[in-house]
């Protein structure tokens, strides 16, 4: 049997009911391509009744804090993959990825324009956040679909060894 999937204006659930798959301790996901208000209240929903379930409300601030980073990452990393594509440059080429990168933060978030964000809406590009609940436990996964480059994985790996010198996180942002 297929699960049925509830389909809502920004987002799509893997399940009829989020809230009987969390007591149930079964898998579903919720899909969207940006963070709108309406779909990280539904995600704020989901982690209060996974963290209600286990008792554990009083991580909601640091999961739902870490959750929205991985989020934001990935549409970050979407919104380079459409910005490559609509300035016709290669981000696999090092040269493309070079120039790309010269002007991708300054006319995606230092812009007043939303172009790039408004495009992201209607692309291919999607991003989802899997809540794998268990009898005890659970799991979160937050992926999308673009592959991670090679040179991206490489500033990743350099930032967590320079954080991890460090004997906690407050020094790493000092």
């Amino acid at each position: 049997m297929i699960p049925e999937k509830k389909h809502m204006e920004n987002m799509v659930i893997s399940t009829a009911s989020y809230k009987e798959d969390i007591r149930q301790g079964k898998e579903f996901y919720i899909q969207f391509k940006c963070l709108t208000p309406d779909v990280e209240a539904m995600l704020m929903k989901c982690v209060h009744r996974l963290l209600s379930k286990h008792d554990l409300l009083y991580y909601k601030e640091t999961i739902s804090s870490i959750l929205k980073e991985l989020i934001n990452n990935s549409i970050k990393a979407n919104v380079k993959r459409l910005y490559f594509r609509m300035n016709g440059l290669d981000i696999n080429k090092t040269e493309d990825y070079r120039k790309g990168m010269e002007t991708f933060k300054e006319d995606t978030y230092e812009s007043s324009s939303d172009e790039y964000f408004e495009k992201l809406a209607g692309s291919d590009y999607i991003v989802r956040v899997i809540f794998k609940p268990t009898e005890d436990s659970f799991v979160f996964y937050v992926v999308n679909n673009t592959p991670i480059l090679d040179l991206e994985l490489y500033k990743i790996d350099s930032r967590m060894k320079k954080a991890y010198a460090y004997p906690s996180m407050a020094e790493v942002f000092e």
